[in-house]
C-alpha cells in the first residue's frame, strides 16, 4: 500500500476521451502509461450525479472499523486543493466536517474573464495547471526542513465542467481533414445557445457547419436539433479533447514529480461525473436526461508497484476509498481472487441519486431510468452510449428493476 496518495478528482471526465478506455479519437499517452502500471476500473459508477454529494459520500466512507480520513491521519495530514468557484465553499465546509487538515484555494477563472474569453496559449496559464502548482511544489521540495508531513493531497477540479481554457494546439487539426464545405460566418455565441436550449428552442445555426474546434472557454449546454449538422458533435468532441490532453500533460508532470521525490506515493485519478457529447441529444455537463456516460466514470490507481491490472467488474465509485488509505503496512493491490469474482455477480445493483430522475439503476446487464411516468432501459455493456431504449419491449425487466433493492455496497 502506498504510504501517501495524491488524488486527482475531476468533474465531467468522460471515459470516451481516454485511450485506456478505448477512445479512438483522443490521445492520452500519460494516462495510458499510468494505467499500464496501475489498476483500471472498467465499470465504476457514480452514486450521485451531483459532484459535491459524490465527494461527500467518498470522504465519509468507513474502511474497516474507522473512517477513511482517520486511517490516513495515522500517517500524516489530509489536505484539499480546490479551484475557487461555485463548488469551493461547499467543498471546504465538507472538508472541515470530515476533519481535513487544510483547504487551499487557487484562482482558476479570473473575474475579468467573461464568456467570450479565449483559451490560454500556454499550459501553465490554465486553471488546472494553477491548481496543481502547489502540489507539485510540495512534491519537488526535497530540503530537510520540508520533510513530508502529509498522507493525502486531494486535488479536485471542476474546470472540465465550467471552463475550457486549454491551449487549442493540444488538439491539432490537419488541413487535409477539412472538407470543401464553407463555414458560414456566424457569431458563435454560446450564451444564446444556452438560453434557447433551456427555453425549449434550438438555435438555427446548429444546422450550419461549425468550425473544427471552438475557441471560447465557455462549456456547451444545449440540445441538438434532429437536423443539426453532424460536425457539431465532432467539433465539440475535439474541443473537449483539448481539455483532456491538458490533463494528460499534467498527469505526466505529476508522475515525474512523484518518481523524482523518491517517496512511496501513489497517484489516483477519479472522475466524479461524466459528460454528454450527443449521447442523449444534448451536449454538456449534466445536460438533458440522465444517461450512463454521465455516471460511468474513469478510475485509475497508480501505486508504483509496476503491475498493470484491469478490473472488469461493476463497482460503485465509493469503494475506491478502501484502496486510498495511506499506510505503512499492507497492500493496495487487488488479489487474483478478487479480480476473478469482484463485481461479476448477477445481483450487483448500483443506484445513482439524481434530481433529474426518480430512479437510476445500473446492473451487469441493464441501465434503468425512471423519469416520472416514463421509463428507459438500455442493454449493458453492449449499448455503451444508451442509443437503443428497449423499455417497451422488455416490460418484465422494467417491472423487475422497479422492485430491485440496491446492493452496491460491498467490501473489497
Amino acid at each position: 500500500m502506498s504510504k501517501r496518495w495524491v488524488v486527482l478528482s475531476l468533474d465531467a471526465l468522460a471515459t470516451s476521451a481516454i485511450g485506456v478506455y478505448g477512445s479512438p479519437w483522443n490521445e492520452t499517452s500519460s494516462i495510458d502509461k499510468m494505467a499500464t502500471l496501475g489498476t483500471v476500473w472498467d465499470r465504476a459508477i457514480a452514486t450521485s450525479d451531483d459532484s459535491v454529494e459524490q465527494l461527500a459520500q467518498l470522504w465519509g466512507q468507513t474502511v474497516g472499523d474507522d473512517r477513511w480520513v482517520n486511517h490516513c491521519h495515522k500517517v500524516g495530514r489530509v489536505e484539499l486543493y480546490l479551484n475557487a468557484g461555485p463548488q469551493a465553499v461547499e467543498l471546504a465546509k465538507l472538508a472541515e466536517k470530515f476533519a481535513f487538515d487544510q483547504c487551499t484555494f487557487t484562482e482558476s477563472v479570473p473575474e475579468s474573464l467573461g464568456q467570450d474569453a479565449l483559451a490560454c496559449e500556454e499550459i501553465e496559464l490554465t486553471s488546472m495547471a494553477k491548481l496543481l502548482l502547489p502540489v507539485l511544489e510540495r512534491l519537488s521540495d526535497t530540503s530537510e526542513s520540508a520533510a513530508p508531513d502529509w498522507s493525502v493531497m486531494w486535488v479536485h477540479s471542476d474546470s472540465l465542467a465550467r471552463h475550457w481554457d486549454a491551449p487549442r494546439w493540444l488538439f491539432p487539426i490537419e488541413e487535409d481533414e477539412e472538407d470543401e464545405e464553407p463555414i458560414d460566418q456566424v457569431e458563435w455565441s454560446l450564451a444564446d445557445f444556452e438560453a434557447q436550449s433551456r427555453a425549449g428552442g434550438v438555435p438555427e445555426s446548429t444546422t450550419q457547419k461549425p468550425p473544427a474546434i471552438f475557441e471560447s472557454v465557455s462549456v456547451p449546454f444545449f440540445a441538438l436539433s434532429p437536423d443539426a449538422h453532424p460536425d457539431w458533435i465532432t467539433s465539440w468532441m475535439q474541443t473537449y479533447g483539448c481539455q483532456v490532453r491538458l490533463l494528460d500533460r499534467l498527469v505526466s508532470i505529476l508522475l515525474d514529480a512523484i518518481q523524482a521525490s523518491g517517496e512511496n506515493i501513489g497517484l489516483a485519478m477519479i472522475g466524479t461525473s461524466g459528460i454528454s457529447m450527443g449521447q442523449n441529444g444534448w451536449i454538456g455537463h449534466r445536460a438533458g436526461t440522465i444517461r450512463s456516460p454521465q455516471i460511468h466514470v474513469p478510475v485509475i490507481l497508480f501505486d508504483g508497484e509496476g503491475a498493470g491490472l484491469r478490473l472488469p467488474g461493476l463497482r460503485s465509485i465509493n469503494e475506491v476509498m478502501h484502496y486510498l488509505v495511506a499506510s505503512e503496512e499492507g497492500s493496495s493491490r487487488i488479489t487474483p481472487e478478487q479480480w476473478a469474482s469482484d463485481g461479476t455477480a448477477d445481483d450487483t445493483v448500483i443506484e445513482t441519486v439524481s434530481h433529474r430522475a426518480e430512479r437510476v439503476l445500473t446492473t451487469q446487464q441493464w441501465f434503468f431510468v425512471r423519469e416520472g411516468d416514463h421509463t428507459r432501459l438500455f442493454l449493458k455493456p453492449d449499448d455503451r452510449d444508451d442509443m437503443n431504449d428497449i423499455a417497451d419491449r422488455c416490460r418484465d425487466v422494467v417491472e423487475s428493476m422497479e422492485s430491485t433493492v440496491s446492493s452496491s455496497s460491498r467490501e473489497p
